[in-house]
């Protein structure tokens, strides 16, 4: 995706100001730091991490003109969209530009963020035993009405086997599988537990559903994690070794950038 319209380097004007200086106004005003803007705006555009602090900082600055993000940054802010700025328009405030949910602003969407749980960390490669899986951080989500009745909860990446989808280190935002689907779906990402005798393992993995069997794989681009763990159309394990049991759905991923 590209950041900027390489054809439209002009600053953008609102009544004779640019736009990027009433966005670091109205962020200062918000007392919203540049890694704190660039969260919510990521939020707002469905895609945790995409969004930088060091991007923020290039709007402002001048050195970005028209981001991709234009229209998400406004509504962070509160701010008319693009569209609704023409013709110098000096009222930046509400009302809220189109597509924004009837009966809120743009500012009380980015306030709704909240916190979900981390309840622990999951493998993504070798099966890793439940009682390692300890954790009280939480990370920003926005609600999702699909999943008002649902509990959310989040999981962090361990390994390498799904990394086409999460990285090592990123969290994955689940709820209960059967609560939401009801039945397996092809192409789900799903917490998974599986039984040894009496030894309770937690992994993630790519559902596949095909009128050639139903199996869980790695989606990654080691070949060495997609081996496929055969399953019986409800989802139990075809091996009488151990048993499996479908978990979570996962939902959305998370990504921060921040260097430690």
């Amino acid at each position: 995706m590209k950041s900027v319209d390489e054809g439209k380097r002009r600053p953008i004007l609102v009544g004779g100001r640019e736009l990027r200086e009433i966005v670091r106004e109205k962020r200062e005003q918000l007392s919203l730091s540049r890694r704190e803007l660039a969260d919510k705006v990521s939020l707002i555009a469905q895609q945790p991490g995409l969004i930088t602090a060091g991007a923020i900082s290039e709007f402002e600055a001048g050195r970005i003109v028209r981001p991709s993000y234009l229209h998400e940054l406004l509504q962070v802010l509160g701010l008319k969209s693009p569209s609704m700025l023409a013709n110098g328009g000096n009222n930046l405030l509400d009302p809220a530009p189109r597509g924004t949910p009837s009966g809120s602003s743009a500012e009380r969407m980015a306030s709704s963020i909240r916190d979900v749980p981390v309840v622990g960390v999951i493998a993504a490669g070798a099966w890793m035993e439940h009682d390692r899986v300890e954790s009280h951080e939480g990370i920003p989500a926005i609600p999702d009405t699909r999943f008002d009745r649902l509990e959310q909860y989040a999981l962090r990446v361990s390994g390498d086997s799904i990394n086409k989808l999460a990285q090592d280190g990123d969290a994955l935002v689940c709820v209960p599988y059967f609560s939401y689907r009801g039945t397996l779906t092809d192409g789900d990402f799903v917490h998974v537990e599986r039984n040894r005798g009496g030894l309770v393992e937690v992994t993630v993995k790519r559902l596949r559903v095909t009128a050639a069997g139903h199996w869980l794989e790695g989606y990654s681009t080691e070949d060495r994690y997609n081996t496929r763990l055969e399953l019986t159309p409800s989802g139990e394990s075809a091996s009488e070794d151990f048993t499996v049991e479908i978990r979570g759905l996962a939902i959305s991923v998370h990504r921060s950038l921040l260097v430690r």
